[in-house]
């Protein structure tokens, strides 16, 4: 009796465990594995384990949920990481420094890695280095360990191409600031660039800022490839379609514009290459090893060298013959906290422009009560102004006034023509 029950016992142990293998074999050929959260979660491959990453930002961060895209392109390739985010629509570094949600985040602790991303409205250089060093001692207070990663958007439509295109200014910005303080960074926006302007892909929406889903893919490609630069670029395979259709649009937020039910796989591939690249092409640069251009060409310093006496009246000289700064338009959206402001020509011998908004026209014409005065360091006939001083106004004014700099000192045009806002 016993020997019989020893054999029975085998036998079913041999079964368990075929049974356990061709169960194993099935698994290993699955294309997908979805968490109770709706998230994709399962990955192809070896799994390494990496403990969280919080992102910190704006409506870049959280347009189409970019840390949970992220999550899974690692997840796919064989990476265990968890990505959240702390953002706050519309707000820089600087307030992100000051902020409560982003102060809690930060106090949670664990962090390995944690990824900024400033304002693109509006951007200013130094602002970005401000908010970083006001940011990163926070961070490492909680998280001494964590490893700071920028990550840069792209400009607004209106400003990513042509002679005044910014985006050379993000670049070259957010390389200093990283080398700075000892940071990598994930260049999307040069990515974003030459599949704007080389494959004519608009991944903008209508609002010629926030990104499509597929734009969201740019950063997290390019995020992906700076968490793990040592990893070698690998295209997507037909195996990976249904996985990444999935991952876009269960992670589609703020807008349904763009959204498809199946995305090229080449388009994908196109994308993470360039993300890829870009990601690379930086690190000599951010490291101090090596010099980067954008891809939309290269950045030059505002003029700011003091002059000699000759040079000062030259200079004033052809400034002021240049004429006043006229402006040919200007528009918003109600709720928005930005305008795009177009003059009718750049006032050549400018290094910059001041901005001012009035509620009235009547103060408007006797520069009172400004309600928000921005200035740029930057000479070019298209400006989207951000304040939020300016949201939800029926009615705006704006002036315009150019300005160079001699001996450290600002000299200012007139202040233009009073121009109404058009209010959409």
């Amino acid at each position: 009796m016993k020997r019989i029950f020893s054999f029975l016992f085998a036998a079913v142990m041999v079964m368990a465990i075929t049974l356990e293998s061709i169960s194993a074999e099935n698994m290993s050929g699955a294309e997908e594995n979805v968490q109770t959260s709706g998230q994709i979660a399962e990955s192809t491959g070896e799994t390494t384990v990496e403990s969280d990453i919080l992102f910190i930002g704006n409506s870049m961060t959280y347009y189409n949920t970019l840390c949970k895209v992220v999550e899974g392109i690692a997840a796919r390739k064989g990476k265990t990481i968890h990505c959240s985010a702390a953002t706050n629509g519309g707000k820089n570094l600087v307030y992100q420094s000051g902020a409560d949600n982003v102060s809690a985040a930060i106090r949670k602790g664990g962090y390995e890695v944690v990824i900024l991303q400033d304002i693109v409205g509006g951007f200013d250089a130094q602002k970005l280095q401000t908010g970083a060093d006001a940011l990163i001692p926070k961070i490492k207070q909680y998280n001494p360990d964590a490893r700071i990663i920028f990550y840069e958007p792209w400009p607004t439509k209106n400003t990513i191409t042509g002679e005044g295109s910014l985006l050379p200014y993000f670049t070259e910005s957010y390389i200093k600031t990283a080398k700075s303080v000892g940071a990598g960074l994930a260049p999307a926006g040069e990515a974003f660039y030459e599949l704007y302007t080389a494959y004519k892909l608009d991944f903008y929406c209508s609002d010629r800022k926030h990104p499509k889903p597929l734009g969201t893919f740019v950063s997290a490609s390019a995020i992906y490839y700076t968490l793990y630069p040592n990893d070698a670029y690998e295209a997507f395979s037909n195996q990976d379609q249904t996985y990444l259709d999935r991952l876009i649009n269960q992670n589609v937020a703020y807008t349904t514009e763009g959204v498809e039910s199946t995305y090229s796989l080449n388009t994908l591939n196109l994308i993470f290459s360039l993300g890829y690249k870009y990601a690379h092409a930086v690190i000599p640069a951010v490291n101090g090893t090596g010099s980067y251009t954008s891809a939309a060409g290269a950045y030059q310093e505002p003029a700011t060298e003091e002059s000699t006496a000759d040079d000062y009246g030259k200079k004033l000289a052809t400034f002021r013959k240049s004429g006043r700064v006229s402006v040919k338009k200007a528009v918003k959206k109600k709720s928005a906290k930005q305008a795009e402001i177009t003059l009718k020509r750049k006032i050549k011998a400018a290094d910059g422009y001041q901005i001012r908004f009035y509620r009235t026209k009547k103060n408007a014409k006797n520069n009172k009560k400004g309600l928000a005065k921005i200035t740029y360091r930057k000479n070019r006939k298209i400006f989207t102004v951000a304040s939020r001083k300016i949201k939800n106004k029926k009615q705006l004014y704006v002036r315009v006034r150019a300005y160079i700099r001699i001996a450290g000192k600002r000299k200012f045009s007139k202040w233009s023509a009073v121009r109404k806002v058009r209010v959409k």
